[in-house]
């Protein structure tokens, strides 16, 4: 058996062989050839080695190829963990509010979904109505270029309104849907 300072030393060797093999693939064995790293650089072909020339075995050439590779297989318990870690999960808001018009919960900033709805279906009918009277007022003039104003039961054109495209809805304002919003 051998000795603990025998193993030191064997290792310490084979550590020193090691580093000479990288060294002399880096920078050349003798002093008349090119460096491969300068070769690269400076189109020069290195030398190329010799039969006389000690070199490694093959296992050199493999060194670099598979670092990225994992030398382990992760564990279901390690995938699960991951996937399923405190940081991914869905955050409880903390931000909501009751809405001032339905009575809904909504988020702090945003609009009521149940509210938004109302004014989708009220935009699409303003929209309906104004490609009416465009239809009606195909008298060649050029209505879509002149601004529109929307008028419900009981309102009457203004006197500002009078050159603008008029359209009238036959049904009373929503509460929401303010005269005058800009």
């Amino acid at each position: 058996m051998a000795s603990s300072k025998g193993i030191g030393a064997f290792l310490r060797a084979i550590w020193l062989q090691c580093l000479n093999r990288a060294h002399d693939r880096v920078f050349g064995s003798h002093l008349n050839e090119v460096p491969v790293c300068l070769g690269a650089a400076h189109n020069v072909q290195p030398s190329k080695w010799t039969l006389s020339d000690p070199k490694p075995s093959g296992s050199w050439q493999w060194d670099g190829l598979l670092w990225a590779v994992p030398k382990h297989r992760r564990t279901n318990q390690v995938n699960m963990t991951r996937r399923r870690a405190k940081e991914k999960l869905y955050k409880r808001t903390t931000d909501l509010v009751a809405c001032e018009k339905c009575g809904n919960p909504r988020r702090i900033g945003f609009l009521c979904s149940h509210c938004l709805k109302h004014i989708r279906e009220e935009t699409h009918k303003i929209k309906d109505a104004l490609f009416a009277s465009w239809k009606e007022n195909n008298s060649g003039e050029v209505i879509q270029g002149k601004e529109n104003v929307i008028l419900y039961e009981g309102e009457e054109a203004r006197e500002q309104d009078k050159n603008k495209n008029i359209v009238e809805m036959n049904r009373k304002r929503p509460s929401w849907f303010q005269k005058d919003l800009l």
